[in-house]
């Protein structure tokens, strides 16, 4: 009876079994190493990347999943490329989480034939505990993955980096490349169907082409709305709604250069 107390301190089941794999995977482009925090109030991660340029933040309530039990606040350490690997094998089964304490994660995959479970070995992560305030960014907008997504597509061709110019009226970026020469996306902001906006101050801010490529992974977790933040003096913010009030987040620091 004691041990089945152990393993009742956290049991959760998923409700996305590939929700769950595009999230780790997206986070495992910026962060080999991540600490999960869990509590009453649901799962949440937070995390640098080596280079301290990007910043990952991960809220899923308790409400994200289908059923979820923590009796007490676990902090549990992973490899998220071995957490990705056995994710990518859940595929139609039920996904589950166990956990008695920090030292071990049992993810059990399960279907009405049976089930297999992987006991991941947990690590130490020694991590500074970050706080992220609400940002006022200079321009704010609105807009859904998908289309996000179809213009970055293109931008990344140029493999370089990507120059944000945004004002109240246009949206332009700009990516010189040796292959295709100069790439040039421009459209105006007024068009709701496609972007809302919210424009403080215009910017001018470059991006590295590795930087692009994080926001495309991203994009991939989730097809519904998304929030884009950019300001001078601050990270830019990306965050995706990820259904029943759970959020993921992208902080990525500009480049700096000279105003021409």
């Amino acid at each position: 009876m004691k041990s089945e107390a152990k393993i009742k301190i956290m049991e959760i089941i998923w409700k996305q079994n590939n929700a769950a794999l595009e999230i780790f995977k997206a986070i495992g482009k910026t962060n080999n190493i991540i600490n999960i925090l869990l509590d009453e109030a649901g799962l949440s991660i937070m995390g640098m990347d080596s280079s301290k340029t990007t910043l990952v933040q991960l809220v899923l309530p308790s409400s994200y999943f289908s059923d979820y039990h923590c009796t007490e606040p676990l902090e549990i350490g992973v490899y998220t490329n071995s957490l990705v690997s056995i994710l990518s094998k859940v595929k139609n089964n039920q996904l589950i989480w166990k956990s008695s304490s920090s030292l071990a994660l049992s993810i059990i995959l399960k279907n009405e034939i049976g089930s297999t479970e992987f006991k991941l070995r947990c690590i130490d992560v020694q991590e500074d505990r970050l706080d992220v305030p609400e940002l006022n960014h200079n321009v704010s907008l609105e807009t859904s993955s998908v289309i996000l997504t179809e213009i970055l597509d293109k931008m990344v061709m140029a493999k370089s980096d990507l120059k944000f110019k945004i004002d109240s009226q246009n949206l332009k970026l700009i990516a010189d490349s040796t292959e295709f020469g100069v790439i040039c996306h421009e459209e105006p902001l007024q068009n709701e169907e496609r972007f809302q906006s919210n424009i403080d101050q215009a910017v001018c801010l470059s991006f590295g082409y590795n930087s692009i490529q994080l926001i495309l992974n991203f994009c991939k977790v989730s097809k519904n709305k998304l929030f884009l933040g950019l300001s001078s003096e601050m990270p830019l913010k990306l965050k995706l709604n990820l259904g029943d009030n759970a959020s993921m987040s992208l902080y990525i620091a500009p480049r700096i250069f000279d105003d021409e």
